[in-house]
Formats: structure tokens, sequence, C-alpha cells
């Protein structure tokens, strides 16, 4: 088998047409009329890097993107990549392009953050890359305090590195407020 090539952009490196595509990609992953991909949800996969496979003729079938935030276990902050907009296109399913864009992104997360994280669908898929669940209680820090995130608890997902050995995994953690949803 060929090994797929995960192409990495810096976000300011992308273009209009590869974020067009981003869009239509995941648009198409997440068909559920009452829980769409939202323009919120584009937004959040802004400001790191975009991990992509193309196709033989140069269009994005598969895209994740590793973006910086600040969270915080317990009342320690550390710098998280947060993996957004993992998707692949429907028809291109079971063909290995999101298991290299994971394996990518986990050496990534890795060697440049304390930790990884994301809340999403695909946990099988997910723990076949090193990736467990987030046990304890989730909230979010914004102008008006710290509050939970009960609806988030249990699909939180932690990619471990060596920089940060303490995290168990359930304690509480907390991300910073952002629109559309917070995690």
């Amino acid at each position: 088998m060929t090994q797929l090539r995960v192409e990495i952009i810096p976000c300011a490196q992308m273009t209009a047409e590869d974020e067009r595509a981003i869009a239509r990609l995941c648009a198409a992953a997440w068909p559920d009329p009452a829980d769409p991909f939202s323009a919120d949800d584009l937004a959040h996969a802004h400001g790191g890097t975009h991990l992509v496979v193309r196709d033989a003729r140069g269009a994005i079938r598969s895209h994740a993107a590793i973006v910086p935030r600040r969270i915080w276990v317990g009342e320690v902050p550390l710098r998280a990549g947060y993996l957004e907009a993992v998707a692949t296109d429907p028809v291109h399913r079971g063909r290995g392009y999101a298991s290299a864009i994971l394996a990518r992104a986990g050496e990534r997360i890795r060697t440049g953050d304390d930790l990884g994280l994301l809340s999403g669908e695909g946990r099988s898929l997910y723990r076949r890359h090193g990736w467990e669940p987030w046990t304890g209680p989730s909230l979010v820090r914004g102008p008006g305090g710290v509050r939970p995130t009960p609806g988030e608890d249990g699909g939180i997902q932690l990619l471990r590195t060596d920089r940060v050995r303490w995290v168990r995994g359930d304690e509480p953690i907390a991300c910073e407020e952002r629109a559309g949803d917070p995690w």
C-alpha cells in the first residue's frame, strides 16, 4: 500500500480555494441538520496548522487543524494542541486518510504542546492513535467566571505528551470561552 502524504499548511498560507474546500468537506462529513458544521466551527479551525490529504487530482479528501488553546487542568494553565474540523469525505472513508492525519497530528502535538485535546465523535478511531477519554468534569472560563459544560463531559479526548506526565485525565479541565461551542 502506498503511504499517504499528509500536507501541513500553516493557517496564514491557506488559499481561499482550500478554505472553501475544507468548509465543503466538513459540511459533507457532518450532514446532521440538528447539529451541522457551522461558521463558528470553521472559525475554530483558524489560527493554527492544517493537515490535509489530497487525492491524485489535488482535491482535499481529509482534514484536521491543530489550533493552540490555553487549557487549565485544575488551576494549572497548559498549552494544548486542540484538534478541530477533523473530517474525511464520506465517499473516501475507509482508505486510511484520517489515520494518516491523526498519526501526523499526534507527532506534532507531542513535540510542540503540553497535551492534545479534542471534542467529538469517533472514539475508536482516536483510541487507535493514542487518544483517551477525559473523565473529569469540563468547564469554561469566561468574563462571568467559570461554569460547567456538562454536555461536553465524556466527549473530550486527551493525547498525552512527555511534557506533562502528571495529568491523570480525571481532573477538572477548563477552556477559554469562545463563540459557538466552547469545546
